[in-house]
């Protein structure tokens, strides 16, 4: 009996050590945001894991890592930053100490102009940059998977292609209203013009909001852009004033393409 049991903790114990090499073994990268997450899984056929540093809808400005994402990031040999965003600048050096092994990339550096809105991707022309550089990190790190993300680059390059001829065919002159001026590149990109409620980072003082509303007055605005955890009362009262349906935007949000097709039906495709 006493062999039968040890025979059978020894099984269960190299059962377990399998379990942990196994998931070891995985291929874990850590990225910042969601949408990130979806540029690594359209790359690799999902043959790699990205760890999500600041889950969409939570401020990027005060989010700490919980401890299973700090685990996960002990396993990473790449952490792809969009860069500029103040979540990165507050955690990069006490991430970078614990796990010293670990390659940090900025992604701003090829998609950036030195603008102060971190959003770089939520412009199609500056995200074909943007893939392609983490396409070449990752075959860096995962030579075996070269072949999946080549052919899959060339699929994701050629879609956000089309999303930038439809831009690009949209009419002259749009003009659009965002809380947080989060789509900067977008309308430096594609001739647009961004009407943005904060003032210097913080919400609308009344005289702010006051020669806001006289700006409006004298502007055909396209669309009014709202996004999760801002100051929607001031929202709703430019939506009266407009005579707007506020639009709800998550630029950080998983899905690239559908956030895509949504300001793209707001700006007036047809």
């Amino acid at each position: 009996m006493r062999i039968f049991l040890a025979l059978a903790c020894t099984f269960s114990f190299l059962l377990i050590l399998g379990g942990c090499a196994e998931k070891d073994g995985q291929r874990v990268v850590t990225v910042t945001l969601p949408v990130e997450a979806f540029f690594v899984s359209q790359l690799t056929d999902s043959a790699v894991e990205a760890n999500v540093m600041v889950p969409v809808s939570v401020g990027h400005s005060t989010y700490t890592p919980l401890p299973s994402q700090m685990r996960e990031l002990s396993k990473s040999q790449l952490y792809l930053a969009m860069g500029g965003l103040d979540f990165e600048l507050a955690w990069r050096e006490r991430f970078c100490a614990q796990n010293a092994s670990m390659r940090w990339v900025e992604l701003s550096d090829v998609a950036s102009s030195g603008g102060e809105d971190p959003h770089t991707w939520m412009s199609p022309q500056r995200s074909m940059a943007i893939v392609s550089q983490v396409a070449k990190e990752l075959k860096g790190l995962y030579p075996e998977l070269e072949a999946i993300i080549d052919s899959s680059l060339s699929r994701l390059c050629l879609h956000l292609s089309e999303i930038d001829g439809r831009l690009i065919s949209l009419r002259e002159d749009i003009v659009f209203i965002t809380y947080h001026p989060s789509l900067t590149y977008l309308a430096k990109d594609y001739g647009m013009r961004q009407i943005e409620l904060e003032h210097e980072g913080k919400m609308p003082s009344v005289r702010n909001m006051e020669l806001l509303m006289e700006e409006i007055d004298s502007t055909n605005i396209t669309a009014l852009f709202v996004q999760q955890g801002y100051d929607i009362d001031k929202i709703c009262r430019l939506a009266e004033h407009t005579a707007l349906e506020p639009v709800m935007i998550q630029p950080e949000s998983y899905d690239y393409f559908a956030t895509m097709e949504t300001i793209l039906k707001a700006l007036g495709e047809r």
